[in-house]
């Protein structure tokens, strides 16, 4: 079954739809072609998302590379050294 072909499947149950009135059932068949003007829009936006990669999204490029080195541990902010002969102040 294609994609085109999940949209459609959307149907009342003809003992349901007898007892409908028909204000409701303009209602609900108004809601269920939304549903499926939604369905097509997130299997276009699911394909798209496959597609992404580094050069075209705000991936790390470091994702692309299979082999790319781990993330290391950020840097501290260590205190400098005093300079050589240099004495404490009190």
């Amino acid at each position: 079954m294609t994609s085109e072909q999940n949209l459609n499947h959307i149907q009342i149950p003809p003992d349901i739809a007898a007892e409908m009135t028909p204000a409701v059932k303009a209602f609900v068949l108004t809601l269920m072609a939304r549903i499926e003007q939604l369905e097509a829009q997130v299997l276009l936006l699911s394909a798209q998302v496959q597609k992404l990669s580094p050069r075209n999204s705000s991936l790390p490029p470091s994702t692309e590379h299979p082999h790319a080195k781990p993330v290391g541990k950020p840097k501290t902010k260590n205190r400098k050294e005093a300079k050589a002969g240099r004495t404490k102040r009190a």
